[in-house]
């Protein structure tokens, strides 16, 4: 069995390496424990399908003519750059609509930290269950707040979902001096590895929100079948 089950332990929501530039199932989100049980996860788990679903097939989202990206080949860090050393007090946080005002406490707290993502940009998560992953960023200039990757579909809870599949391996990667943020997860299970391999998810940061430059599937090519999988879903436009 590749997830670990809810424990019900008490762990950090918002963590961060030494860099401020990964969060991951590490330490994995504390069991969050809602008034309608499981209608509220698979209420969350059908919009994060759904949202899977609308990226594959947005005709937005295919490939450039320009710049191609592939599973060789993903995007890397240095290729979306941001040289801005932003040092300022943050602006006072706006939360205009129903969802924000929500986890107006995580979003408070987030915008007294400093910037990780983008140049002022902080990017902060918190649990939704024992393998659920939420949170949002938050613009410290204007004091602005938006959905994350793989997000932004829905009211409530649906809006913030990163994933609700955050097995072993997943990750979320990012920098202070890039556009680039990788997301990993999702399961599948490779025996030749005895490991979970999650999909990775290539998105660059722009006009206030994410555009995915690629897909890279997971699924490993079974022994009886060794077919190279498809892993190229878009690159850059």
């Amino acid at each position: 069995m590749v997830g670990r089950p809810c424990a019900g332990v008490s762990a950090a929501y918002d963590y961060a390496d030494e860099e401020g530039s990964h969060w991951g199932p590490r330490f994995r989100p504390p069991c969050v424990v809602y008034a309608e049980g499981v209608k509220v996860l698979l209420d969350v788990l059908l919009a994060w399908v759904l949202a899977m679903s609308a990226a594959a097939q947005t005709p937005g989202s295919q490939p450039p003519e320009t710049v191609k990206y592939d599973a060789k080949h993903p995007p890397r860090f240095d290729d979306f750059p941001v040289a801005e050393d932003w040092d300022q007090p943050p602006a006072p946080l706006k939360l205009t609509i129903r969802s924000e005002r929500m986890f107006r406490t995580q979003l408070a707290n987030a915008a007294k930290e400093p910037p990780n993502f983008a140049g002022h940009y902080r990017i902060t998560f918190w649990g939704c269950g024992s393998l659920c992953g939420a949170g949002a960023v938050v613009d410290l200039q204007t004091g602005s707040v938006f959905p994350p990757p793989l997000g932004a579909h829905g009211d409530g809870w649906a809006r913030w979902i990163i994933s609700p599949a955050l097995f072993e391996g997943s990750a979320v990667d990012f920098r202070i001096n890039s556009r680039l943020l990788v997301v990993k997860s999702g399961i599948n299970y490779s025996d030749a590895r005895k490991a979970n391999v999650p999909d990775a998810h290539y998105f660059v940061w722009e006009d206030n929100r994410f555009r995915q430059l690629l897909y890279v599937s997971g699924k490993q090519p079974s022994a009886a079948n060794p077919t190279r999988p498809d892993h190229h879903f878009g690159s850059e436009r």
